[in-house]
């Protein structure tokens, strides 16, 4: 069974000119100098998480356009940072007339999906668990056999996402605030330890060198209450435990102190607080830790 996920919460960004792939090489923490399709985060001047996007290489009319496809809630301040530095390079940024769709088989025949495909279509870098994307224009959706285009709904993706803990930045994180060490980028493909210099490179390298990664994503199934605010600081009998990320129907997701996280057993439910405008808030959830095989639903490992 094949089923098509539209994302109308995001978007495609291209880059092109001469400079385009040393000006984005300078700005994103994965190198760029390797085989695609890439996942990468951009960082703040202090090494705080400002966007996450794909970046797909694609060649048209014998020069490169690096495709971003990222999430709406991003572009404001990447466009706002590629101006800022555009004028020093021979780059040009537009935004192209592409939709976003994740594609989940259960055996996916590449070569099949690409001759009922005319567009860009990729594995998903993070995972294998997370199918395939696609980024069509309005001609190609059309030419897809009725047959074969199965839609569900966005949440679909996200609960998928949820179930094997893997971050996102416009859902899980806060912009400006959150480290991305301590939502498990690394262990998405998402960074790289081996190339040169980037924006905001060198807190990544401090923590990540002295062993500063104190905190890890965990995902949550909610037994009762609900789910506080993204970014809120969560507590249990008074002690910090991390920072709430984000959540769908009964699955979330949270960064949490892998020592608080070591003294239970996951089996064990836990209540969690947190300060709501003067109120306190609380929440009854079991935990479950990102498998290390990133193919395999955290949930049920």
């Amino acid at each position: 069974m094949k089923y098509w996920i539209p994302l109308p919460s995001r978007c495609v960004l291209s880059l092109s000119g001469p400079e385009a792939r040393s000006f984005l090489q300078g700005l994103v923490t994965q190198d760029l100098n390797q085989p695609g399709p890439l996942f990468s985060a951009m960082l703040t001047r202090k090494g705080r998480f400002l966007a996450d996007f794909f970046i797909i290489s694609q060649e048209r009319k014998g020069k490169e356009l690096l495709f971003l496809d990222m999430d709406l809630k991003h572009v404001p301040d990447v466009t706002a940072f590629f101006k800022e530095l555009m004028p020093l390079h021979e780059v040009e940024c537009k935004k192209e007339d592409l939709d976003v769709f994740s594609i989940f088989c259960t055996s996916l025949n590449p070569q099949a999906l690409k001759l009922e495909c005319t567009g860009i279509v990729i594995p998903d870098p993070r995972s294998s668990a997370m199918g395939w994307r696609a980024l069509l224009n309005q001609a190609q959706i059309d030419g897809i056999p009725e047959a074969s285009f199965v839609l569900k709904k966005e949440e679909t993706y996200h609960d998928e996402r949820l179930k094997h803990v893997l971050a996102e930045g416009a859902y899980d994180l806060v912009a400006h605030q959150s480290i991305i060490l301590e939502y498990g980028y690394e262990e998405q493909h998402a960074i790289s330890w081996k190339k040169g210099c980037y924006v905001g490179q060198e807190l990544m390298a401090r923590t990540y060198y002295r062993g500063e990664v104190r905190k890890h994503p965990y995902g949550m199934l909610c037994l009762s209450g609900s789910f506080p605010m993204v970014g809120t600081e969560l507590k249990n009998n008074e002690e910090k435990w991390g920072h709430m990320g984000g959540h769908c129907g009964a699955l979330g997701l949270a960064s949490l102190y892998d020592a608080k996280v070591e003294s239970m057993t996951m089996e064990e439910p836990i209540r969690l607080h947190w300060n709501c405008e003067g109120e306190e808030k609380t929440m009854t959830v079991r935990l479950f830790p990102r498998a290390k095989d990133l193919s395999k639903n955290g949930l049920e490992v």
